[in-house]
């Protein structure tokens, strides 16, 4: 005997340009959300298709809440108390320096209509250490997010703008548009970037890729209490990335 396993195939690109960064989600009815980024020029635009089950998808078209924002790209989407909630990062200029921040947009309806994008990094967004520096003296990119009982949390990549190395960074989401106090996870040295939040026992942990010892080395960090506890996930000379 034999098994037989047929696959459909299905082509979702309909556009004139290619898509690259393609990334899927479910919505809290049980909609998909396919997320892609597509190149105009100079710019780039955040494509968005939908489907009920799988098989029939919408053509791809500008995903409406990141028309406002220059250059969106990476979006995360999660279910919340608040609705599908999505983060994404875009461009701000503030006229000194062109800087990557946080977006933040929310579904009441599934995905049907969305909010109109909300700076997420913004002038309140500062850790103990940060408290005269102005919002745009940083880079804040690739974001994850985590829903633990209720809670929502965030990490992600956020750069000094005269510095080469990112560090990750945590806060809680206090509502759909406002983090809760940030603090640095990652040491201070090295490049820390590609965060992914998850649970493991029970408790809000990030794994990361980060350079502190000369190569890509991945790192896990887990939350006790008020303070974090970090452990190395590999070694060796290679790289882990």
């Amino acid at each position: 005997s034999c098994l037989i396993i047929f696959i459909q195939i299905i082509v979702l690109n309909q556009t004139e340009r290619p898509l690259v960064a393609p990334r899927i989600y479910r919505t809290s009815n049980d909609r998909f959300m396919l997320f892609a980024s597509q190149g105009v020029e100079d710019s780039f635009s955040l494509m968005v298709s939908s489907s009920d089950d799988g098989s029939m998808w919408s053509s791809f078209s500008v995903f409406s809440p990141s028309k406002e924002v220059a250059n969106p790209f990476i979006p995360v989407l999660s279910q919340t108390p608040w609705g599908d909630l999505v983060i994404f990062q875009g461009s701000y200029s503030s006229g000194i320096r062109l800087s990557y921040q946080l977006y933040a947009t929310v579904s009441n309806d599934g995905g049907k209509t969305w909010s109109s994008a909300t700076l997420l990094t913004g002038d309140t967004t500062r850790s103990n250490s940060e408290t005269l520096q102005v919002f745009t003296n940083y880079l804040n990119q690739r974001p994850s997010i985590l829903q633990k009982d209720s809670r929502i949390y965030i990490a992600w990549e956020r750069t000094y703008y005269s510095s080469e190395n990112a560090q990750i960074y945590f806060a809680e989401l206090l509502t759909s548009t406002i983090m809760g106090p940030i603090e640095r996870i990652s040491s201070g040295s090295g490049n820390a970037s590609n965060p992914i939040l998850f649970t493991y026992t029970n408790t809000p942990s990030i794994v990361w890729f980060d350079t502190r010892r000369g190569n890509e080395t991945l790192f896990l960090a887990r939350q006790n209490g008020l303070f974090w506890e970090e452990q190395t996930l590999s070694a060796g000379t290679q790289s882990a990335m």
